[in-house]
């Protein structure tokens, strides 16, 4: 199949971003961190001042593990 995204996948709509910094990478290692102390797998929510919009950080491994076999291409 064919996407505007840079991965093709049946279920999802995939972008990949690099930045030399990124604040959020910072707060998810630090999610990270305090998650493994509990034998946990670290989930970050975030939202932004102004907006509705709640968004979930997840480690691709993570991802891969808690997505049903059909969903992961």
């Amino acid at each position: 199949g064919h996407t505007g995204g840079d991965v093709i996948h049946p279920h999802l709509y995939v972008e990949v971003k690099y930045r030399q910094r990124w604040e959020i990478v910072s707060l998810f290692e630090e999610v990270r961190e305090r998650a493994a102390a509990e034998g946990k797998v670290p989930l970050l929510v975030v939202k932004g001042r102004m907006s509705p919009m709640l968004l979930v950080v997840l480690s691709l491994d993570d991802l891969k593990f808690w997505l049903p076999k059909e969903a992961k291409g």
